[in-house]
């Protein structure tokens, strides 16, 4: 699990402690949005790459519109926030992927 993620409209830069990852959009396969239950019902996402990374494949990191729940109670049936959904949407676009699977 990384612990932030920039895009700056021609990468994305991951960091996680003192490591730094700058991923081109060609390096990413797709990008899916799920709950992930090791992490108290909370949806993460993960991008997948066309090859391995410093931070493995997947990437996986919680956003900042999941984190705010991420301390929360249980939910059966927790919910995708807008604002990732457009994130990924636009991610999956670039990197050239177009299934709707999010």
């Amino acid at each position: 699990m990384v612990h932030e993620v920039w895009g700056n409209g021609t990468h994305l830069l991951i960091k996680k402690d003192d490591k730094e990852l700058r991923l081109d959009f060609d390096d990413i396969n797709y990008v899916e949005y799920h709950l992930n239950l090791r992490l108290n019902a909370n949806y993460a996402i993960q991008i997948h790459l066309n090859k391995d990374s410093i931070f493995g494949n997947p990437i996986c990191f919680i956003s900042w519109a999941d984190t705010i729940n991420y301390e929360r109670e249980f939910h059966l049936l927790p919910t995708k926030t807008p604002e990732m959904l457009a994130w990924i949407e636009k991610i999956n676009k670039k990197s050239g992927h177009t299934n709707d699977s999010s």
